[in-house]
């Protein structure tokens, strides 16, 4: 009865006219704050965890879920999970994954294995088609990008599960798509598949994953940045993307490419004024965290007193709407705890807190019209899930929002 009643929710909220990454939902005022000790985080990831297992379909050799995928940034679509990374099994399996790394329970790991068994079976397909890999895409979250991100993770968390050898072959089919799509944004194009090449390269040290990256950041200065804001398929994550190779290589020139693409991305959103879009995805958040992200963007003197005041703003501005990596606390969160916004403790370990509280009390707040739970990582439980990790263990677990992986046993530095 209760899968029946949210399929019967889900389906309703697919009609919404609501606008993408600003959905609709009761506000919500401040609460106390619990204590965000990595324990009672780590419990309430659990939680979350045991809510993806229990609520997979099951074959004999796989698992799925029921979700909500986002089209378009109009329309929601309810049905079984594709293999994407915003909104494909590829989510729940990565903080599945994340989660049995941190905790050692085998449900985790196995259904983490169980839901990534049709990949194999992915990659052979568009192995197969020279034309499908530009088509997918090389995006970190809506492409092939996330689909090999997710394998390198898992791999290094859980070993060598079922399967075992495809993260070559995805490497290889990231690097084709890069060669030949046309979206330029980190969620869907060439900036995404820059992102996760680099990645991929300190932690395999593979040579040809290098040199497909300078290919796309060549494709990326000749286009130029995106028009939209944010981080997710604006010019913000674009210019990080950019600054990201630049740092790996020592180039000037990419290095410049970068910062002028940051400093359009900030223009949108004067320093001063703390109205306006606060999300990873299209707003605010998104676009600090990049320039928190980049040294070099740090060094810039104008960015870096833009970010001191954004950060502020954000820390002491009211609760987001919802709970997502996309545009709710989770993502946030990213923002605060970064390295470089050490002054941002105190908000930090509050807004931490208060996202615990809600979970533990009222359950995730997906950013979702009317806040429909589903399984997804950007609007979804496994997002959610990740943020409360995120926030009790960083030293142990990687920022899918900066598509950060450890750097491997035979990764290296390829500048003299």
């Amino acid at each position: 009865r209760q899968d029946q009643e949210w399929v019967i929710r889900a389906a309703m909220v697919s009609a919404s006219t609501t606008p993408a990454h600003r959905p609709a939902g009761r506000g919500r005022g401040p609460r106390p704050a619990a204590a965000p000790e990595p324990e009672r985080l780590l419990a309430a990831a659990r939680s979350l965890g045991d809510q993806l297992v229990s609520l997979a379909y099951r074959t004999a050799d796989r698992a799925n879920w029921l979700g909500l995928e986002l089209l378009g940034d109009r329309y929601w679509r309810l049905g079984p999970m594709p293999a994407d990374l915003a909104a494909g099994y590829c989510g729940p399996a990565l903080f599945l994954a994340q989660l049995a790394g941190v905790t050692g329970v085998a449900r985790y790991a196995e259904t983490a294995s169980a839901s990534l068994a049709p990949v194999a079976g992915l990659l052979d397909a568009l192995h197969e088609d020279p034309t499908a890999p530009p088509a997918v895409g090389s995006g970190a979250f809506a492409g092939l990008g996330g689909i090999t991100y997710t394998l390198l993770e898992t791999e290094r968390l859980l070993g060598e599960p079922v399967w075992a050898g495809s993260v070559p072959a995805a490497l290889r089919l990231l690097e084709a798509a890069a060669a030949g799509e046309r979206e330029t944004g980190v969620g869907a194009g060439t900036a995404g598949g820059l992102a996760v090449l680099l990645a991929a390269h300190r932690a395999t040290g593979r040579p040809e994953t290098l040199r497909a990256a300078a290919r796309c950041a060549e494709r990326l200065v000749a286009a130029g940045p995106p028009a939209g804001p944010g981080f997710l398929d604006g010019s913000a994550g674009t210019g990080w993307a950019l600054l990201r190779y630049a740092e790996r290589t020592g180039s000037p020139r990419f290095r410049e490419a970068g910062l002028d693409a940051l400093r359009g991305a900030v223009a949108p959103f004067p320093a001063a004024n703390g109205a306006g879009p606060g999300g990873w995805c299209h707003g605010r958040a998104g676009t600090a965290l990049a320039v928190a992200d980049s040294p070099a963007a740090l060094a810039d003197p104008r960015l870096s007193a833009w970010l001191t005041t954004t950060a502020r703003l954000l820390r002491s501005a009211g609760p987001n709407l919802d709970d997502s990596l996309c545009h709710g606390e989770a993502g946030l969160l990213e923002l605060l705890g970064h390295a470089a916004l050490a002054g941002a403790r105190a908000g930090l370990v509050h807004r931490t807190g208060a996202l615990l509280a809600s979970v533990q009390d009222d359950g995730p707040r997906c950013g979702t019209p009317g806040h429909v739970p589903h399984a997804g990582l950007l609007t979804g439980v496994a997002g959610i899930g990740h943020g409360l990790l995120r926030a009790g263990f960083p030293d142990r677990v990687p920022s899918v929002l900066l598509l950060d992986l450890p750097a491997g046993p035979t990764a290296h530095d390829p500048r003299p």
